[in-house]
C-alpha cells in the first residue's frame, strides 16, 4: 500500500506534522511531498493524505492548484484531510470554506492539528498579519488586568489520531 502525504508549510510547522505523520505510519511505503516543490501524481497511491496551514484565510496556491487538479482522482482514493490554523475557533469555518465538500465527505477524516503564529520565514506583510492576530489573543486573553497564556500551538495528540484512524482505512475492506 503507498500512502502520499502531500502538504506545504511556510515556517515548519506543517512539515512537521506531515512528518510526524509520516512516523505514525511506519512500517508502511509512505512518500512526502512537499507541493510548493513538487507536484506527485495521486493515482500513484492508494492513500493521499492533504494539508496546509491556512494564511491570509486561504491555503497556499501549490495546494489550491493540487486540490483542484487531482479532485477526481482524490474521489478514487482512501483520502484523509488536515489544516492547521493559529485560531482554534475558526477550525470548522476553514474546513468548510478550503476543502470542497465532496473531498470532505469522502475523506475518512477532516483533522485540525492546531497551529502556531511564530514569525520565522516569514515576509514583512505576512509578520506584520501574524503580529496583529497574536494581539488579539493576548488581548481577548485579558482577564481582570491579567494576561491568561494561551497562544496556539500543534496537537500531536490529533496527528497522531489520523495516523492511527489511516491505518484502518488501509486495511479496511
Amino acid at each position: 500500500m503507498k500512502i502520499l502525504i502531500a502538504y506545504t508549510s511556510k515556517n515548519g510547522s506543517v512539515a512537521s506534522c506531515a512528518q510526524r505523520l509520516a512516523d505514525g505510519l511506519k512500517g508502511l511505503d509512505v512518500s512526502l511531498a512537499d507541493l510548493a516543490t513538487v507536484t506527485p501524481n495521486a493515482a500513484e497511491f492508494d492513500m493521499v493524505i492533504v494539508g496546509a496551514a491556512v494564511h491570509h484565510h486561504r491555503f497556499p496556491a501549490p495546494v489550491r492548484q493540487f486540490l483542484r487538479a487531482q479532485k477526481d482522482v482524490l474521489l478514487q482514493k482512501k483520502l484523509g484531510l488536515f489544516l492547521a490554523c493559529g485560531i482554534a475557533a475558526e477550525q470548522v469555518y476553514y474546513i468548510e470554506k478550503l476543502f470542497p465538500r465532496e473531498l470532505r465527505e469522502h475523506a475518512f477524516e477532516v483533522a485540525f492539528f492546531g497551529g502556531s503564529l511564530r514569525y520565522d520565514g516569514l515576509g514583512f506583510w505576512d509578520k506584520f498579519f501574524v503580529w496583529n492576530l497574536r494581539s488579539l489573543i493576548v488581548e481577548a486573553d485579558m482577564s481582570e488586568g491579567e494576561y491568561i497564556a494561551s497562544m496556539p500551538g500543534l496537537m500531536p495528540e490529533n496527528v497522531d489520531r489520523m495516523a492511527s484512524l489511516a491505518r484502518k482505512e488501509l486495511f479496511r475492506n
